[in-house]
């Protein structure tokens, strides 16, 4: 016999102000002091917004607008990142990137949104990483903690973060240096 996992949201009859309308309810029976919510269901970026700040739920949307004010404009489908601890309770139409890392879910870095980035264009991410002031400490730590080596590897992210593990075939050098000569940095629209 197996341990079943279960995660679900308590609020206590004290919390009235949160968002109703977000959360899953779940059956009760009438004996039970707390209202159990088996999760949230996200679907426009104001949902997000207000999971993240009236829930305290580790999420946040990466958009196109946040990769080009880092000065590279592009479009894509924004990207839900959520905390991995807490996926079983999200419903949400975005597409989902799993963070290991409560906070990096919650309040992206640069080097997070580099390490999210590699699940949506390799290319951008590495551009990202080289046109911006970048921790390599850190960023190293979230490729090893998201287990991403193998797109790192791919666009060189070690010219940026000498420490990450090369695994896999990385792109020629020479198509890389191309590219980032071609996609020269775009000033910031503020």
């Amino acid at each position: 016999m197996r341990m079943k996992t279960v995660l679900e949201l308590v609020r206590e009859r004290t919390d009235w102000s949160l968002p109703r309308d977000l959360l899953i309810p779940e059956e009760r029976p009438s004996h039970r002091p707390a209202e159990r919510f088996r999760g949230v269901r996200l679907s426009t970026p104001r949902d997000v917004e207000r999971a993240r700040k009236a829930l305290g739920l580790p999420l946040s949307l990466l958009e196109p607008g946040a990769v080009s004010r880092l000065g590279y404009p592009m479009n894509f489908r924004p990207r839900l990142l959520v905390a991995r601890n807490i996926r079983p309770l999200v419903e949400s139409k975005f597409p989902t990137i799993e963070f290991a890392s409560e906070e990096a879910a919650t309040t992206p870095r640069i080097e997070d949104l580099v390490v999210a980035m590699l699940h949506v264009d390799t290319l951008a991410a590495r551009a990202l990483a080289l046109r911006n002031q970048v921790e390599p400490d850190y960023l190293l730590q979230r490729v090893l903690e998201e287990h991403v080596q193998r797109l790192a590897t791919l666009v060189r992210l070690q010219d940026v973060a000498r420490g990450i593990p090369v695994v896999g075939k990385a792109l020629p050098g020479d198509q890389l240096l191309r590219q980032d000569r071609k996609n020269l940095p775009q000033d910031s629209p503020m």
